[in-house]
């Protein structure tokens, strides 16, 4: 596994952190999942054809929302 920093807003951390205390899961394998969740219905929608384009695409080279702050 490689390790990646993300920064979160206060609100999405808040949340993060109540999902994590309600489910008895660590707040990285809670992200994890949803990052993986996220490539892999990106890679089924680009493979179906449906991939994006223009200005949207090119705003955010990962493909994720721009809030997510990813650093790589």
């Amino acid at each position: 596994m490689s390790t990646i920093a993300i920064r979160l807003d206060p609100e999405v951390r808040h949340k993060l952190e109540q999902l994590a205390r309600m489910t008895g899961r660590t707040r990285s394998s809670l992200v994890a999942e949803a990052v993986r969740r996220f490539v892999d219905a990106e890679i089924a929608e680009a493979s179906a054809g449906g991939e994006k384009g223009g200005t949207e695409q090119a705003d955010n080279a990962v493909g994720m929302p721009e809030r997510w702050n990813i650093i790589v």
